[in-house]
C-alpha cells in the first residue's frame, strides 16, 4: 500500500514537472490574453472574468493555440472557459479532464468541483492533486472541509494546516477562513488580534483584485465586510475611512456584477451601503451611518424586518416587524446608534 502510495505521487510530481517544463516553451498567444482566469496563478496573462469574456474571439484563439500546441493544458483549460461561458457543457468538460489529466493545479480544483455531485470520492482525490500542485483556493477549500468533516473525517489539525497553506499563498478565502479559527478559538488558541489582521490581509487582496478588475466590484464589497469584522475585534477606527472612499468611488460609477456571485447590481448596491452603514457606526458618526442605513431601508423590505427584530429584541422598537420604514423604526434606529457599540 505504501509503496503504491509513493509511486502515485511519484508519478503525479512528475506529470506537475513535466507541465511546468512545456509551459515555459509555449509562447503567449491571444488564447492567453482573452481566456486566461485573472486569478490563475499559473496563467501567463491577465486575461478576464467571466463576464469580461470576449467568447468567440477566445474560443477561435484558445481552438487556434490548441492546434498549433496540443500537448499544452492551459490551452485546454482555457478553451473550456470559453465552453462554460457559453453553456456548452460536454465540451467544456472534456478539455477540462485534459488539462486536469495533465496536471493543470486551476483546471484540478474546477474538475473536482464539476465532480462534487456525482462522485464524492473522485472530487476529493482531484480537489487534494490541485491543492499539493499549488492552487490556493483548493488549500482553500481543503481547510473548510476537514474543519467541517464535509466529505472527509473532521480534523482540525489538518484544517489549519491547509488555512495556513493558503494563507502563505495570498489566498483571500483562506485568510478570511483561519481569521475565523482564531476568533473563536477552533482549533487554535483564541486571539482576536491576529483574527483581526487576518481580516485585513483579506480585504488587501480583495481590493488589489478590485482596482486591477474594476468591473469586479463585490470584491470592493467583500473587502468591506473584512474590515467591518476586524473592527468588531480590534476597533483599528484608521481603516474605516480609506475603506467608506473606497465604497463611495465604486458606488459612484456603473459597472457589471459576475454571474457566479448570485447578486443584481441593484442588490450588490444595498450590500455596499449596509457595509458603509456599519463602518460608519463603528466611527461614531451617526449621521453619516443614518443616511447610509436609510438607503438599505428604503431599498430592502427584507432588510427592514431584520432591522425592526434586531431594535425589537433591544427594547428600542415597538412597532410590527412588516418591513415597512416609519419615522418610529428611524427614531429607534438613531437611539441604537447614539448608544454606541449597536450594529443593528
Amino acid at each position: 500500500m505504501l509503496l503504491r502510495a509513493c509511486a502515485s505521487i511519484t508519478q503525479f510530481a512528475v506529470v506537475m514537472l513535466s507541465t511546468a517544463i512545456a509551459a515555459a516553451q509555449v509562447p503567449v498567444t491571444d488564447c492567453d490574453r482573452l481566456a486566461a482566469h485573472p486569478l490563475d496563478r499559473n496563467a501567463v496573462a491577465a486575461g478576464a472574468f467571466a463576464t469580461e469574456l470576449d467568447v468567440a474571439r477566445a474560443r477561435a484563439s484558445c481552438e487556434e493555440a490548441l492546434a498549433a500546441y496540443p500537448d499544452t493544458p492551459r490551452f485546454h483549460f482555457q478553451l473550456a472557459r470559453t465552453h462554460f461561458v457559453e453553456g456548452r457543457l460536454d465540451p467544456g468538460a472534456a478539455h477540462l479532464q485534459s488539462a486536469a489529466d495533465a496536471g493543470y493545479p486551476a483546471a484540478m480544483d474546477l474538475f473536482s468541483t464539476l465532480l462534487e455531485r456525482v462522485n464524492a470520492g473522485a472530487a476529493q482525490t482531484w480537489l487534494h492533486r490541485a491543492a499539493e500542485g499549488g492552487h490556493p483556493s483548493s488549500m482553500s477549500r481543503l481547510c473548510r472541509a476537514y474543519a467541517r468533516g464535509d466529505q472527509v473525517e473532521q480534523d482540525l489539525d489538518t484544517a489549519i494546516g491547509w488555512c495556513r497553506r493558503a494563507v502563505e499563498a495570498r489566498d483571500r478565502i483562506g485568510m478570511i477562513l483561519l481569521a475565523e479559527h482564531y476568533k473563536s478559538g477552533n482549533g487554535v488558541e483564541r486571539d482576536p488580534k491576529e483574527a483581526a489582521r487576518l481580516y485585513r490581509l483579506g480585504a488587501d487582496v480583495e481590493l488589489r483584485i478590485a482596482r486591477t478588475y474594476p468591473n469586479q466590484v463585490q470584491y470592493v464589497d467583500w473587502a468591506g465586510w473584512g474590515i467591518v469584522f476586524a473592527n468588531e475585534l480590534d476597533m483599528d477606527l484608521a481603516t474605516i475611512d480609506p475603506m467608506v472612499a473606497e465604497l463611495d468611488a465604486v458606488l459612484a460609477r456603473d459597472w457589471v456584477v459576475a454571474p457566479d456571485i448570485r447578486q443584481s447590481a441593484d442588490e450588490l448596491r444595498i450590500e455596499m451601503h449596509d457595509v458603509k452603514a456599519h463602518l460608519m457606526a463603528q466611527k461614531g458618526d451617526v449621521e453619516a451611518a443614518l443616511a447610509a442605513y436609510r438607503v438599505v431601508l428604503d431599498a430592502s423590505t427584507e432588510r427592514t424586518q431584520r432591522v425592526q427584530s434586531t431594535l425589537s429584541g433591544m427594547d428600542l422598537f415597538e412597532g410590527e416587524t412588516d418591513g415597512v420604514v416609519t419615522e418610529a423604526l428611524i427614531s429607534a434606529l438613531e437611539a441604537c446608534l447614539r448608544k454606541g457599540n449597536c450594529y443593528p
